[in-house]
């Protein structure tokens, strides 16, 4: 892998990048000031290396000159397609090969356009560096040239286009050949300063397009958060009062479990008072249990079954039943009985109706 063609190699796609139809309106204009062979000034405007007849009166900030016919030896060449570094080097080792001049003294500039099938060709263009210098030199000694100016540039004309006036009459854009080493600082310098706006421009207007996009977003957001916080702090608020409601539902609850249980509960002295009433003479209890409203009692009677018959008689009695059989006590006529008697608290119970009063 190596790492120094990596600079080129991005510098290429940025220019593929740009050509492409999304992004061409990102290059820049620059608009140029050509003297033409025959003495006469044309302006153009150049885009990605293309030039086209110039429309509107801005001012141009770079110069160029056409070298005379005369004054270039010119070969056309067909090559496979090749990067531009590529097509460089293969065309610096033509013009090294066909050159009559010491190649200290070779001054070259090329163009290239699609061929057929997977071909290109290559219009280059070569002369002697005193041969420019002439030429910049009547250039400058003009009436119409301007007193301080950069080095212009020096142009000649694509094979296929012929003359000036010719691109100027079809309008359509053609890629000049360029020599190396005169001028060119100006155009760079504007087509980096065109691109670097626009590239600006472009960034911005995505951030003004991600801003939109993502303000009500962003406003949802801080409304949430503004809501929650609301939230919190009324939580925060009422919490003294949310643990007073939650103690009072828990005592609630106690409340209500210790009701249930005394609605249940029977009160010992109605239940005496109607034993001690429904128990015949004779009789006597040894043994009284209350659970609920469920009385289990023990004891001795005459007659266990008219017992059992006289207490299920008995208001507030809602059931009486033995457990087991009577037995007989000893050589006795009396029986010794277990009976479970089942209560309505609402006569017997603690919260029986008139027990406070």
């Amino acid at each position: 892998m190596d790492v120094s063609q990596w600079p080129g190699q991005w510098a290429a796609a940025g220019q593929l990048l740009l050509r492409s139809p999304v992004l061409r309106w990102l290059n820049p204009v620059v608009r140029v000031e050509l003297t033409r062979a025959d003495g006469q000034i044309v302006s153009w405007d150049m885009t990605q290396g293309l030039a086209r007849p110039a429309k509107g009166d801005a001012a141009a900030s770079v110069r160029a000159i056409e070298l005379l016919p005369e004054q270039v030896l010119r070969r056309q060449l067909v090559l496979p397609r090749l990067g531009r570094a590529d097509l460089a080097r293969a065309v610096a080792l033509e013009v090294a090969a066909i050159s009559p001049f010491p190649p200290e003294r070779t001054a070259s500039a090329f163009a290239a356009a699609p061929g057929a099938d997977d071909t290109m060709i290559v219009d280059v263009a070569l002369t002697s560096t005193q041969e420019i210098e002439k030429r910049l030199q009547a250039a400058s000694a003009s009436p119409d040239a301007p007193a301080e100016q950069a080095t212009p540039e020096v142009w000649v004309l694509p094979a296929h286009t012929g003359s000036c006036h010719a691109a100027e009459d079809t309008g359509q854009a053609f890629e000049p050949l360029i020599f190396h080493g005169y001028g060119g600082a100006e155009r760079r310098r504007a087509t980096a300063q065109g691109l670097g706006v626009r590239g600006a421009l472009l960034v911005l207007a995505l951030l003004l397009l991600a801003a939109l996009a993502i303000t009500p977003a962003a406003q949802a957001r801080l409304r949430a958060i503004d809501a929650q916080h609301a939230f919190d702090q009324l939580n925060a608020q009422a919490a003294p009062q949310l643990a007073q409601r939650e103690q009072m539902i828990k005592q609630t609850e106690r409340l209500q479990a210790v009701a249930k249980i005394a609605e249940e509960q029977l009160a010992p002295l109605p239940v005496l008072d109607m034993l001690t009433q429904a128990l015949p003479d004779g009789s006597w209890l040894s043994t009284l249990r209350m659970e609920g409203a469920k009385v289990t009692i023990n004891g001795i009677a005459d007659d266990a079954a008219a017992l059992v018959r006289r207490l299920g008689s008995q208001p507030g009695v809602v059931g009486v039943r033995s457990p087991s059989p009577a037995t007989r006590v000893g050589r006795t006529d009396k029986e010794s009985f277990t009976l479970e008697l089942t209560l309505d608290p609402a006569i017997f119970g603690v919260l029986r109706a008139g027990a406070a009063s």
